[in-house]
Order: C-alpha cells, then structure tokens, then sequence
C-alpha cells in the first residue's frame, strides 16, 4: 500500500440521485449549459430506455462541442468538501471528436481553470504529426490530469469513484486527493446495473484487500503511462496525487460540475458531498 492518507471525515452536503433530476432542476439546484446537449431523467418503473434510473447527458457534434451541468454548494458560498462519490455509466465516447466526460470540484466560476479536482474519461491523445485516421484510440481515466487507469474496459463502463480530499497544506505529502475507483463492463438492456447509490459503499474495503492497488503520482510525474495499471472488470484500485491547481490560494471549493466534450453519452447515477465544517 501507498502511505497513509489522513482521515476523512465530514458532514453530509449534497445528496443527488439523478432519477429524480427532474425536481432537482425546478428546485435550481442544478445549472446546465452548453451545445448541442440533451438531458433527460430516466425514472423508476418509467421508460428508461435500456438501463437503470439515472440522467442521461447527451452532447453532439464536433471536438468543441461541450455540456456543463453545476451545482453550487451551499448556495455559492462553497465549502471545504473533504469527500466526493460519484457513480455513472459511460455509454458512447466518441473516437473522432475526442470525447471526454469529468466529474470536478472548482473554486470559481471558470470551471477549466479553477479546478481543484478532475477525474476524467477520454480517449488518448492523437500523436502530433502521425496519420492516426480510422485508429480507435484507447479510453484512459485520468485523475488532475494524472493516469490512473491506462486502458478502460470496452463501453457500456459503469465508474464507481470515492474521492477524499486532504486540505491541509501542512500535512505529509501537502493537499492531495486520494481517488478509489472502480470500472465494471455493464449490459444495458434489461435494465440492470446495479443500485444508482450503493456502488461506493464498500470500495475502501475492497481496495484495502487487493495486494498493493495504489499508484503514486506527484505532479511533475502526472500523465506518466507506466504509473497506470490496465482495468480489470470489477476490480478496485486506487490513486493519490496532489490538487489539481497548487499556485492559486483558495479555501474551499464552490462549485461541483459534470463536463462533456465531443460527442458523448453518460448515465448520472448518483453523487455525494461531505465538508469539513468550519470551526
């Protein structure tokens, strides 16, 4: 195992099971934007299509196409969130307009700019100067910009994250997150995938009891292809870094948001925010 991580612990801040988007969205607690996106509640014992309860987050169109869908927490104020779960089934991310999806905490309105967390699926990246046409590029699940998982399972992928988030400059190692996740082969039709809110539940455990599944990565190492393992279906790993903006002085974040870019297709389950309360 990695060296230990401080204990986390927190007060419950936000609770979103995305079947039940819809009064979410007239009770403004989500903002959504962006091009040529489509968003839609799929709700228990309604037509959902093929899968379970969730949102869908549709986005078309080319490479700058994006969606953006925000929460402000505790109302705009912000708040020291210590912990973050987050639970999603990729469906479609596009090969030709480079698709990605995130999952990010920010501390200002520039999401892009201000994030202090990142966890990310995209395809690889094209190599400059190389004729890459009709090469379907591997999907990789990056944390602040760091490779954790080299080479995710072929899609429909349902991502099982917990996130706990370390503030204290003075700590070892300074303020780091420490990402638990797993990614297990889902099929859609049916229905079935499992519970839109108990699929962290047990994860700290289940990292606990696999033979070493930590991947260090500082900053200066983010991206390095060997630091990553390749998925394996079901089985929980584990990444520590630091945050994902280290020059800015901040204090809490105010924002969590779901990102899209390219032409992708995602299944929100179910998020969780726990903070520090302030002393």
């Amino acid at each position: 195992m990695g060296e230990a991580f401080p204990e986390v612990a927190g007060t419950l801040l936000l609770e979103q099971n995305f079947a039940n988007l819809e009064e979410a969205m007239e009770a403004e607690l989500w903002e959504v934007d962006g091009d040529d996106l489509q968003l839609y509640a799929c709700e228990p014992g309604g037509p959902s299509e093929d899968g379970p309860p969730g949102a869908v987050l549709v986005t078309e169109g080319k490479s700058d196409g994006w969606a953006e869908l925000v929460h402000s927490l505790a109302g705009g104020a912000g708040a020291r969130v210590c912990r973050l779960t987050s639970s999603f089934i990729c469906e479609s991310l596009d090969n030709d307009s480079a698709g990605s999806f995130t999952v990010g905490l920010a501390f200002n309105e520039d999401l892009e700019e201000s994030s202090l967390l990142a966890l990310t699926l995209r395809r690889t990246r094209e190599n400059p100067g190389e004729d890459e046409s009709g090469l379907v590029r591997p999907i990789e699940l990056h944390v602040n910009g760091a490779l954790a998982v080299a080479d995710v399972l072929p899609l429909p992928v349902r991502a099982d994250l917990e996130v706990e988030l370390c503030w204290d400059a003075m700590a070892p190692g300074g303020r780091r997150v420490r990402l638990l996740h797993r990614l297990s082969q889902v099929a859609l039709s049916g229905g079935a995938s499992g519970s839109t809110s108990d699929g962290v539940a047990a994860l700290a455990e289940e990292v606990a009891a696999v033979a070493a599944p930590v991947t260090e990565v500082v900053a200066a190492a983010a991206g390095a292809a060997g630091a990553a393992a390749t998925a394996e279906d079901g089985r929980p790993g584990e990444t520590i870094v630091d945050f994902y903006t280290t020059g800015d002085k901040f204090d809490k974040a105010t924002a969590l948001y779901f990102r899209s870019t390219g032409k992708v297709k995602v299944r929100l389950l179910h998020v969780a925010c726990h903070h520090e309360e302030p002393t």
